[in-house]
């Protein structure tokens, strides 16, 4: 089995899931499988699967319990060499297994990224994503410590190794949003072996009206959770004072982008939880100093 495909789904739009679903199904590559857990939805998403008669179908029901138990519970029972994750209302191009598995297994790599387009559910227009590391990577003279947090650090878009996966132990926090950004970092440190396809071969749709981030203003809070993760295995892989100022800078603008996205109803309740945050970075004057002005600003507006 070359590649695993691996899609949680909870109570997604029937439409949006037989997109996603027929996008995998009509591959150029045809030695995959397809696990498609079903999260506890209480939609008809179950009848909307089992109405594929396609034997490369994996299906799993679980309790509800969220993205990341939805995606381990894939993981666990991937037998591909690769696994790749799909998102249940997104989509991939004909080509995309097949392209990015002959470029992984060129190199072995542990980690391979492409790129993807953004698909706005409102417009319906469609923009490929300029990805900064990714447009620019030179294998002869790439460092990943100067790329870290440029990286694309979602769950998709990407091809993982499944026995560097479960030799390192290395699956999503459960129980949390923005699991993917925690998952990353501690995958991306442990390896080298990290090769980038300069193709767009993902569809990722935005705007979607019941998406999770756009359900869970109150969980906000769990990005503080996630970047407190991600300091300690930057500290536990020995890396934490070379990198420390892009972490923070990279903290800070990504804690203030959410809070301009939080809904108006938490604002106050997640600025307190930015607030209490901030006054545990690790920086002398001298470190602060070395911030942009922009972070700086954003530390004195949050307070």
């Amino acid at each position: 089995m070359k590649i695993s495909v691996i899609m949680s789904v909870y109570n997604t739009d029937a439409d949006y899931l037989r997109t996603a679903i027929e996008s995998i199904l009509n591959q150029s590559l045809s030695n995959f499988e397809l696990i498609i857990v079903d999260d506890g939805s209480t939609t008809d998403v179950k009848e909307v699967i089992f109405s594929y008669k396609d034997e490369r179908i994996k299906y799993i029901y679980q309790e509800n319990q969220g993205l990341g138990s939805g995606r381990n519970t894939g993981i666990k029972a991937a037998k591909g060499e690769y696994i790749t994750f799909v998102d249940a209302d997104d989509r991939i191009d004909k080509n995309a297994l097949e392209k990015t598995y002959n470029k992984a297994i060129e190199n072995n790599s542990d980690i391979l990224f492409f790129n993807w387009f953004i698909y706005d559910n409102n417009s319906k227009q469609i923009t490929e994503y300029n990805d900064s590391v990714l447009n620019t990577f030179d294998k002869s003279d790439f460092n990943k410590y100067d790329n870290l947090f440029n990286f694309n650090n979602t769950g998709w878009a990407k091809l993982f190794k499944r026995t560097f996966l479960t030799e390192n132990n290395l699956f999503f926090k459960e129980g949390i949003i923005f699991e993917d950004t925690e998952f990353f970092f501690r995958y991306i440190l442990k390896t080298d072996k990290i090769d980038f396809l300069k193709e767009s071969l993902y569809y990722y749709r935005c705007n979607v009206k019941n998406s999770i981030i756009s359900n869970f203003g109150e969980k906000y809070a769990d990005l503080i959770q996630i970047f407190e993760s991600i300091e300690k295995t930057l500290i536990e892989e020995n890396v934490f004072e070379k990198v420390k100022i892009p972490f923070y800078e990279y903290t800070i603008k990504t804690l203030y982008c959410r809070y301009k996205q939080v809904d108006k109803s938490f604002k106050k309740e997640f600025k307190k939880a930015i607030s209490n945050y901030l006054k545990t970075f690790k920086l002398n004057r001298h470190e602060f100093a070395k911030l942009t002005w922009r972070s700086r600003l954003v530390v004195w507006f949050i307070g």
